[in-house]
């Protein structure tokens, strides 16, 4: 058996840390603690309903430091309801998402499958020329229609809304699969 290269191992263990202390640091500046990966990307398009945390969740299972335990629990909660609209993202869990976009069950009049995570809420201010937002949203709503809302507010449950109602395996489902399979796993402990 090959003896591990050290240092490329070190080197590797410290970047995984170094980013796992970034998901705590980028959640002290937001409503909710809500964290991710890069300060640097807008929260839109999944990113309040299953942000990216996973350097957490590997810096948490390789130090067994709590603090990065606290920052998935922080995440799980919020995103399974314990938000200012008390929504969970997740359907079959709680007072979820009713307008999911999953035509199958849209336009059969079956119900929506237990287990999908929706987008959720979305910055608005980034997406104000969104085909939704000018010819759905903006006649109807107020104030403001959404621009004026708190982003964590901003979640309108509309099925042809994509920011809002779209999920996908890549993204939502696979975060929330690894999130929910972690906090399983250490429970199992």
């Amino acid at each position: 058996m090959e003896k591990r290269d050290e240092a490329l191992y070190k080197k590797s263990y410290d970047s995984m840390i170094s980013e796992g202390d970034s998901c705590i640091i980028n959640g002290n500046d937001n409503a909710f603690g809500i964290s991710r990966i890069n300060v640097g990307v807008s929260l839109s398009w999944g990113s309040y309903g299953t942000p990216d945390i996973i350097s957490a969740v590997r810096a948490h299972y390789y130090t067994r430091d709590e603090k990065y335990l606290k920052v998935l629990l922080g995440l799980v909660n919020y995103c399974t309801g314990a938000n200012s609209i008390n929504m969970c993202y997740t359907t079959g869990i709680g007072n979820y998402t009713r307008s999911l976009m999953h035509v199958d069950s849209r336009f059969t009049g079956q119900k929506q499958p237990s287990g999908i995570t929706a987008f959720g809420p979305f910055e608005v201010s980034n997406w104000t020329n969104y085909w939704p937002y000018r010819t759905v949203f903006k006649p109807i709503l107020f104030p403001s229609a959404l621009i004026d809302w708190p982003n964590v507010d901003a979640c309108t449950s509309v099925f042809p809304h994509t920011l809002h109602a779209e999920y996908t395996v890549h993204s939502t489902m696979m975060r929330t699969c690894l999130y929910f399979g972690y906090l399983a796993y250490l429970n199992s402990k």
